[in-house]
């Protein structure tokens, strides 16, 4: 509790303690006791996450661990280990080489506010009522949009043509452009029994680990997996479990 409460002192600097505070989160899930929390837009914690100062207290609290940075995950295929012979000079250099990428790794996930519902309507057309059994999907599938950018439309079966809500908008891009490791429909660690099942193991890093592949920081079930996550972590001084990992970071400023 030694390095919250240092970090605690050291952010009154910038009155993160006022504008970023329990008052100013939502809570709309609860599990094992917990209260899922999430970043809403009165109080936007952006600004001050990414402050350089900000990211640099959380980067010196976190500390390079090259151990847990690389140590082998349980996501993906495992590869080879390759052994070299190296001289003394080499050897730091490929050390070096090795800390500028462990520093990349440590990049935090984000602070931000939660997505909310959107439902844009372009037409009601109730003329192309009962002509299909099933709805049409419409994506622009222009080549360097960013996905929450990109216009995708559906035409309901009653002849509404909106655009789609955020879960299928995930699903849809992740059809068109697919990113590693994550798949179509959300894994099921993250229901509550298997859920509950890998918090009381302990397995801290791999939820977190697959939430960022699965989920965008702004997703309300990235922040219902990871507020509960920390404060699992919290509750059971577990803090060296993710110290030294890219999600220490984003738990102390939680």
């Amino acid at each position: 509790m030694a390095v919250f409460t240092l970090f605690s002192n050291s952010l009154k600097k910038f009155k993160l303690r006022n504008n970023v505070s329990c008052a100013n989160i939502t809570n709309n899930f609860r599990l094992l006791g917990y209260v899922s929390k999430e970043y809403n837009e009165n109080n936007d914690p952006a600004t001050h996450f990414f402050d350089k100062k900000v990211q640099q207290l959380l980067f010196d609290l976190t500390r390079i661990d090259l151990k847990k940075i690389f140590h082998k995950r349980k996501i993906g295929k495992l590869k080879d280990p390759t052994y070299e012979f190296l001289t003394d000079h080499q050897l730091n250099e490929h050390l070096h080489e090795i800390r500028i990428k462990a520093i990349g790794l440590l990049q935090f996930p984000p602070a931000v506010v939660v997505r909310k519902p959107k439902v844009k309507v372009f037409s009601r057309d109730f003329a192309l009522k009962g002509y299909g059994t099933s709805k049409f999907v419409f994506t622009d599938i222009t080549f360097g949009l960013k996905d929450n950018e990109r216009l995708i439309v559906t035409r309901d079966l009653d002849g509404t043509l909106q655009e789609v809500d955020w879960t299928s908008r995930d699903r849809i891009n992740q059809v068109f452009f697919p990113r590693k490791y994550r798949q179509l429909k959300v894994p099921h660690l993250f229901k509550e029994n298997y859920f509950e099942e890998l918090l009381n193991r302990r397995e801290y890093v791999f939820i977190l680990d697959l939430a960022c592949q699965q989920f965008e920081p702004a997703d309300p079930e990235y922040q219902r997996v990871s507020s509960i996550t920390y404060q699992h972590i919290n509750n059971n001084n577990e803090f060296e479990k993710i110290r030294g990992t890219r999600h220490f970071g984003s738990m102390t400023f939680f």
